[in-house]
């Protein structure tokens, strides 16, 4: 009888430790919180994703397109990666008039991508009602 105890919980302590490692191994713990990330509306990286360059001015008219933002302004900086120096840059503001800035919800997005020696950092800030 008392053979049976310890065997039986022996089993119990493999089936704990298995479900441990499983949980573990597989990363199954990271979906059991009550955290979620819900993206809303469209997301602005992929807008920026769409064409291989943009100007200022083309990529807020996008995203007032896209999102229906209230308020939407972009500063596009160029870097030279082989003197180190600012290039370009680009800058453009939308707001919906009678809208006051601080009455909207404002999403700042930062976004760079290389391309033949040169940095394109895009800095965005968009506001939503």
């Amino acid at each position: 009888m008392k053979s049976q105890g310890v065997l039986i919980s022996a089993y119990i302590a493999t089936a704990i430790i298995v479900l441990v490692v499983t949980v573990l191994f597989l990363r199954l713990y990271a979906y059991t919180s009550s955290y979620r990330v819900e993206e809303y509306g469209v997301n602005i990286f992929d807008i920026i994703r769409s064409r291989p360059k943009w100007t200022a001015e083309s990529l807020a008219k996008e995203i007032i397109l896209e999102t229906n933002a209230n308020y939407v302004k972009i500063n596009i900086v160029v870097y030279d990666l082989l003197t180190e120096e600012d290039v370009d840059q680009d800058y453009y503001e939308i707001k919906t008039v009678g809208v006051d800035i601080e009455e909207l919800i404002l999403m700042k997005y930062n976004y760079t991508v290389t391309s033949d020696a040169y940095i394109y950092a895009y800095y965005i800030e968009v506001g939503f009602r």
